[in-house]
C-alpha cells in the first residue's frame, strides 16, 4: 500500500530507506513539538528513539533464538542417546 503511483515497492536500496526513516523522524520530532513544548519533545522523542532500538536489539536476539533452541534439543537428544547406550552395556556386562 503506498500512497504515490510513482513510489518503488523494492525497498532494498539504503538510501531510500535511509530517506524515508528521516522523513518518519521529522514528521514524529514536530508533532512532539506541537502537542508538548520543546521540553518535554525531546525527552518523548529520546523515549521513542530508546524503545525503537531496544526492539531492534529483542528482534536481533529472537533471530537467533531459533538456532539455540536447535541446540539445545540436540544436547538432549545426545544426552539421551549416551544415557541408553550406558545402560545397554551395563545391561550385557550384567549378562
Amino acid at each position: 500500500c503506498c500512497y504515490y503511483s510513482n513510489s518503488s515497492n523494492d525497498l532494498t536500496n539504503p538510501i531510500d530507506i535511509l530517506d524515508i526513516q528521516n522523513k518518519y523522524a521529522e514528521v514524529t520530532w514536530k508533532y512532539l513539538l506541537f502537542k508538548y513544548g520543546y521540553h518535554n519533545a525531546v525527552k518523548r522523542f529520546l523515549n521513542i528513539t530508546l524503545w525503537l532500538a531496544s526492539m531492534n536489539i529483542i528482534a536481533v536476539h529472537a533471530q537467533s533464538l531459533p538456532v539455540h533452541v536447535n541446540n539445545i534439543d540436540s544436547l538432549v537428544e545426545q544426552t539421551e542417546l549416551t544415557l541408553i547406550l550406558d545402560d545397554m552395556d551395563q545391561t550385557i556386562e550384567t549378562k
